[in-house]
Parts: structure tokens; C-alpha cells; sequence
């Protein structure tokens, strides 16, 4: 029996098991296991190559009048009972590999969660949702198997397993009881009452496009694919989320980041290739695959533009040819701001922005934004010189929302 505590290291340990054809079997649990938990391990061994037990008590799922400090930890105990079980693989992470530093990106499956527990245990279920989705992502499973004992977790976890199109089967197993009736529960050795608490849709030239291009495959769902009836698990990342574009567009990235999980756990990606005309969807993108642990990397690639340097968007097909002229007037201040910002001639932030207003304000019908922000983690910054910053402009010529971006190096 492997024990392993590192999620990269996990990854790479299964995948090559995946190689080998060998199918995953699943249980995640927090410790402290008991019959139930012997349960769903034998369930797991009669039905797949390879049992793999998660053994990580989660500090997201604790309310902070909870018991986590005191949520019962015997390691050493569990490991013999996997061992003698039979389990092939237990994955016993640190809090800080699962919610590094700066964590931002979590899943809430809506209505369901805010219910029966979910009423009294605020964000428990965002707490459990999140934790197995970066488990699912981690360990790469094809069935994961989950007691009835919590019976409205088994319901959420299945609702939002089918929403987000995870390719695994959750199984659910019989709650496992004393002889005197009374659920197994690792917290019965200390019960207490706190405890029981009009977008453009040319599809026939994007085939063409596609085919040209040498394209394998396109997957184009209809929408109540994706999102059927009943739909209710959405992602977020927060703080990201809620500056720049998300600031005037409400709920605009949590339908980004909602759909792109989907997506890639539909598709099942090695590697996605993003544009950074929208750098700021670029960013919330890398750290949502960084923090629900995604073994995808994330590819951004240059913005193109057209020779007189007007970023490509679908949406410049709503422009007439007055208004590309018009548009022109914001690349060509993003230009200037970066050669006054290399050339030293200006180094305030609050200069910088007055520089690029002046351009385009003759030509733009509503500024949203003009915004100069760490180019790495869209942080708010004070001194442009010595890094490396992202200037960005969100604005309107009608109603046709524009954005644009550059990236300035630190001066030297």
C-alpha cells in the first residue's frame, strides 16, 4: 500500500496506472474510519482494479463554531484498517496542498445546499463540493463511492458531478448502523448538539474555418446539453471575479468558469489554448485549473490583431466602418502608455490614465474601465516602473462593449 500526501505526485502515479488500462476506485473520507468507511472500501474492491482512500479532514466544510481543531485524527489507525483491507493507494494531503496561499476558486451547487443542513451550517456544502471536485481532479476516478448516512451530500455531490459532465459514477452505499440502530458516525465519540447542526453564430464558415485549419474535432452541445433542466452548480473565483469587467458584467466569469470546468472535464484536455485579449479571463482561468488542481496546462497566446492594430473580436462585426476607425483610438493609446512608461517620460499610475482617457474619450460612447494592474496576479499596484503590469480598457462605441489590453515590462 501506497501512501501518498503530494497531488502532483498522485497525478502522475495514476495516470500511469490509467496507461495501463486499471480502473480507479474512490473514497474520499476525513478519517477516524469506522464500518462505514470499511463499507464503501470493500464495495470499491470488488469493483475496480485499484482502491484509492483520501484520508483529509477539510477545513472549508468547518463552520467557525465547528470542530475542526478537535475532529478526531487517529492516522496511524487508519492506515492499519486500509491495510488490512487491502487499499491499494491512501492519498493523506497537508490543508496547505489543497488551499495554497491566495485560494480563490470555489464550486456551489445553488438551492440544494441551502436547505436541510445547508440552512444551518452556512457554506458547509461549498466547503464539500469544492473539496471533491479538486478530488476528482486529483485522483482521476471512475466510480467514487459515498455513504447515504448524509443523504443530502450523496444528492448534492451526484447533482453536481452531472452538471459540471465529471466522467465518473458516484455510488452510494447503505448507511451502516450499530446493532442498537444508531448511524456510524466518526464524530460519535464525542457527540454534541453543535455537532448535529446576441452573441454572432456563423457555424457554417467556423466549420469551414475548422476543416481548413486541419481541426480533428468539433464538439458544438446545444445549450440545454450543458446546462439542462434543474441546473443549479456554478463555479466561482473569487475576488478576481469582481474587479474590472466583473464589476460591470454580474456574474459574467462565474458563467466563464462554470462552463470551461465543464468543458474540460468533458473534453479531458492535456493542454487549452486561450487568447489574452481578455487577460483578465486569462488569469481567473489559470487560477481556477491551479486551484481545483485541473491536470491541464493553460496556454495563452498572443493577441491578434488586424495591420492597423485593432484587436480581431467577433464582435467587431456589429461595427461599421466608422466605428472601426473609432476603435483604432484604443490600441493606439495602450501604445502610447507603454512607450511613455519605457521612455520613462511618465511613471505615475494616475498620469498614465489620464494619458490613455485623453485618446479615447472623443471616440468612446461609455468608458467602463482604464485599469493598470499587476500583469500576474491583477493586483492593484502603486509603482508602475519596477514591474510588470497589464494595462486594460473596457469601453463602448454604441453598444458594442470593446476590451484591450497590454502588457508593459519592469524599466530597467
Amino acid at each position: 500500500m501506497k501512501i501518498i500526501s503530494h497531488p502532483h505526485k498522485i497525478q502522475k502515479f495514476i495516470r500511469n496506472l490509467k496507461l495501463k488500462r486499471k480502473t480507479i476506485g474512490f473514497v474520499p473520507t476525513m478519517g477516524a474510519l469506522h464500518q462505514g468507511h470499511i463499507s464503501l472500501i470493500r464495495r470499491a474492491k470488488k469493483e475496480n482494479d485499484i482502491v484509492v482512500v483520501s484520508i483529509f479532514v477539510n477545513p472549508s466544510q468547518f463552520g467557525p463554531n465547528e470542530d475542526l481543531k478537535k475532529y478526531p485524527r487517529p492516522f496511524f489507525n487508519d492506515i492499519k484498517l486500509c491495510n488490512k483491507e487491502g487499499v491499494n493507494i491512501i492519498f493523506a494531503p497537508k490543508a496547505n496542498l489543497i488551499y495554497p496561499k491566495n485560494y480563490l476558486t470555489y464550486i456551489n451547487v445553488e438551492k440544494l445546499s441551502d436547505i436541510m443542513c445547508g440552512e444551518h451550517r452556512l457554506a458547509h456544502f461549498r466547503g464539500v463540493t469544492t473539496v471533491v471536485t479538486k478530488l476528482f481532479n486529483i485522483i482521476q476516478p471512475d466510480k467514487v463511492y459515498f455513504g447515504l448516512k448524509d443523504y443530502q451530500q450523496s444528492v448534492i455531490i451526484k447533482k453536481m458531478t452531472a452538471d459540471l459532465n465529471f466522467p465518473i459514477k458516484i455510488v452510494t452505499c447503505p448507511t451502516i448502523r450499530e446493532k442498537n440502530g444508531l448511524a456510524l458516525s466518526s464524530r460519535n465519540a464525542y457527540l454534541s448538539n453543535e455537532d448535529l447542526k446576441k452573441y454572432p453564430r456563423p457555424f457554417f464558415n467556423d466549420i469551414k474555418l475548422c476543416n481548413k485549419e486541419g481541426v480533428n474535432i468539433i464538439f458544438a452541445p446545444k445549450a440545454n446539453l450543458i446546462y439542462p433542466k434543474n441546473y443549479l452548480t456554478y463555479i466561482n473565483v473569487e475576488k478576481l471575479s469582481d474587479i474590472m469587467c466583473g464589476e460591470h458584467r454580474l456574474a459574467h466569469f462565474r458563467g466563464v468558469t462554470t462552463v470551461v470546468t465543464k468543458l474540460f472535464n468533458i473534453i479531458q484536455p492535456d493542454k487549452v489554448y486561450f487568447g489574452l485579449k481578455d487577460y483578465q479571463q486569462s488569469v481567473i482561468i489559470k487560477k481556477m485549473t491551479a486551484d481545483l488542481n485541473f491536470p491541464i496546462k493553460i496556454v495563452t497566446c498572443p493577441t491578434i490583431r488586424e495591420k492597423n492594430g485593432l484587436a480581431l473580436s467577433s464582435r467587431n462585426a456589429y461595427l461599421s466602418n466608422e466605428d472601426l476607425k473609432k476603435a483604432l483610438s484604443i490600441s493606439q493609446s495602450l501604445n502610447k502608455a507603454k512607450k511613455l512608461i519605457e521612455y520613462k517620460k511618465s511613471v505615475s499610475k494616475k498620469s498614465i490614465i489620464l494619458e490613455i482617457k485623453k485618446v479615447i474619450e472623443l471616440n468612446m460612447d461609455k468608458i467602463d474601465y482604464i485599469e493598470i494592474r499587476d500583469a500576474d496576479t491583477l493586483e492593484e499596484i502603486k509603482n508602475i516602473i519596477d514591474k510588470k503590469v497589464v494595462i486594460a480598457i473596457a469601453a463602448y462605441i454604441g453598444k458594442t462593449r470593446l476590451i484591450d489590453n497590454i502588457v508593459v515590462n519592469p524599466v530597467r
